[in-house]
């Protein structure tokens, strides 16, 4: 769990799970910048696909969230995989920047022996929050 900003449009200051909204760019990801291999099993328990057309996109947009929000990415360098995070580190916190601004210009912060560690999400639940008015947007992640 991560703590939102106080300048957060939605439940500044609170404790939340990252998530967000998938973005056009998360659809039209490039496999090949992904450790993302199709109906394989990768990882200890993160099957991919789960029978979702869209599971690739769904991984892309919740590691883009996670970075937008906590500043961590998941990814493999070769074949190690391990957690980058942009605290204390000046090229990827200016990339977190960008990134919150514009989420389609996340693709260019991988190539070919820096991918997105995809296999390392583990699906867990559904949440979706209660209908508390109308004019309060719900968040499902």
């Amino acid at each position: 769990m991560l703590r939102r900003g106080p300048g957060a449009k939605f439940m500044p200051n609170s404790l939340v799970f990252p998530g967000g909204v998938l973005d056009e760019s998360d659809l039209r990801f490039p496999r090949e910048k992904t450790d993302f291999a199709e109906g394989e099993v990768c990882g200890e328990r993160s099957p991919i696909r789960l029978g979702l057309d869209d599971d690739l996109a769904l991984r892309v947009c919740a590691i883009r969230e996670l970075f937008e929000e906590g500043g961590l990415l998941p990814v493999v360098e070769g074949d190690k995989p391990f957690l980058a995070n942009a605290e204390g580190d000046v090229h990827l916190a200016e990339w977190r920047r960008k990134i919150m601004a514009e989420p389609e210009s996340f693709v260019q912060l991988f190539h070919n022996r820096f991918r997105m560690n995809v296999s390392s999400l583990i699906p867990w639940s559904n949440w979706l929050t209660p209908l508390a008015s109308r004019s309060v947007p719900r968040q499902e992640t």
